[in-house]
C-alpha cells in the first residue's frame, strides 16, 4: 500500500509514513492518516483548507502573507480546549500553566515572547505551550461541558473515532488538497470551535453569522468532500460544535444545510483555481487591485443626528 500511496500522492514526504497510521481504500481518491503530528502536516506539499479560506475571504494577497506556524495567543487557548476535547490523555504533557509572578506586584507577568523570563519559561517547559492559570483551568473543564451536551453525548459526535484525521486528496489530477478533522467516526466528522458568540433563546442567528463571517461554510464543505472522497460510500453529516469561551459556556451542534454547503464548495473551489493561477503569474492581487471603488456616502452618515446643532451656543 506503501507504494501505491507513495505514487499517487506524491505531495506526501516520503518520511512521514513513519509519523502516522495511513488508510487508502479501494477506489478512493484521497488517503487518511491517523496520529500525525501537526508539525508534520504542515509538511505535505498540498492546498490547505486555511489557506483556501483566506483566498475566498479576503484575498490572494492575504494568502501570500499566510504563515500557519504563528500561533496567537487566542489560538493557544483553542489548541489547549481541542486537546482537552479530543486528546485528553495527551494534554499535560502539550501544555503547562503560565505561572511567572512579578514579585514586587504579585501580578502575573504578561506573556512578552522577547523577554527573558518568557525564554526562561520556555527553556523549562521545552515543547510544551503556555496557558495562563485561568486558561489551563477552562481548558480542562471544557472536556466534561462538551462531552456532557445532550447532543454531543447522545450521538456520539465525538467518541469512537480518532481526533486530530489528516486527508489528503487528489481533487482534480495533480492538484491536492489536505485538510485537518477535529474528529471522525463511523457515524460522522465534527469540528470544535470555540466562541465569543453569547448564546441565547433565539439567538441562532448570532452562529449563523459567525459561521458566514469565519468562512465556516467554505472549511465545512471541502472536509466533507475530503471525506467523501477517502470513503467512497460516505453519507454522513459533518457537524460544527461551539463552546462559549466565557460562563455559562453553552455549547451547540450546528449542521450546515445543502444550499450553504454548495455556497463554501463554490469558493474553495475557486479559491483553488485563483491559487494556482497565482502560483504561475507570480502576481498575488489585493482584494481592490482590479477596479476603482465607485464611492457613495453611506446611509448611516446621511443621517441629521450626525449634524452637531451650535445654535445654542453663546
Amino acid at each position: 500500500m506503501k507504494t501505491e500511496i507513495i505514487k499517487t500522492f506524491p505531495c506526501i514526504p516520503p518520511e512521514l509514513f513513519a509519523r502516522g497510521r495511513f488508510e487508502f481504500r479501494p477506489g478512493a481518491s484521497a488517503v487518511i492518516i491517523y496520529g500525525l503530528p501537526f508539525a508534520d502536516y504542515l509538511k505535505i506539499r498540498a492546498h490547505s483548507s486555511g489557506a483556501l479560506k483566506t483566498v475566498a475571504l479576503q484575498s490572494p494577497k492575504h494568502k501570500h502573507l499566510f504563515d500557519p506556524t504563528i500561533e496567537k495567543p487566542a489560538w493557544t487557548f483553542g489548541s489547549g480546549t481541542h486537546c482537552s476535547v479530543l486528546e485528553p490523555s495527551h494534554f499535560t504533557e502539550r501544555f503547562a500553566k503560565w505561572d511567572v509572578f512579578n514579585c514586587e506586584s504579585g501580578k502575573l507577568r504578561p506573556r512578552r515572547k522577547d523577554s527573558d523570563y518568557y525564554k526562561d519559561w520556555c527553556a523549562e517547559h521545552e515543547g510544551q505551550k503556555c496557558l495562563t492559570p485561568d486558561e489551563y483551568d477552562l481548558a480542562l473543564a471544557m472536556h466534561s461541558i462538551v462531552h456532557g451536551h445532550p447532543r454531543v453525548l447522545g450521538e456520539g459526535l465525538l467518541s469512537g473515532g480518532a481526533a486530530e484525521v489528516t486527508l489528503v486528496w487528489e481533487w482534480r489530477p495533480g492538484t491536492f488538497v489536505k485538510v485537518r478533522c477535529d474528529y471522525l467516526n463511523q457515524g460522522g466528522a465534527a469540528d470544535l470551535k470555540t466562541t465569543r458568540v453569547k448564546m441565547i433563546i433565539g439567538g441562532e442567528g448570532l452562529l449563523l453569522n459567525e459561521s458566514a463571517v469565519r468562512g465556516y461554510h467554505v472549511q465545512v464543505s471541502l472536509y466533507d468532500d475530503a471525506v467523501a472522497a477517502a470513503i467512497p460510500d460516505w453519507s454522513n453529516p459533518f457537524n460544527l460544535i461551539f463552546v462559549e469561551k466565557s460562563e455559562p459556556h453553552c455549547v451547540a451542534v450546528l449542521e450546515l444545510d445543502e444550499a450553504w454547503l454548495t455556497h463554501g464548495r463554490e469558493l474553495y473551489e475557486s479559491a483553488i483555481e485563483t491559487t494556482i493561477k497565482c502560483r504561475e503569474t507570480g502576481i498575488w492581487p489585493g482584494p481592490f487591485d482590479a477596479e476603482i471603488i465607485n464611492g457613495h456616502e453611506p446611509i448611516w452618515a446621511q443621517s441629521d443626528k450626525l449634524k452637531a446643532d451650535y445654535s445654542g451656543v453663546a
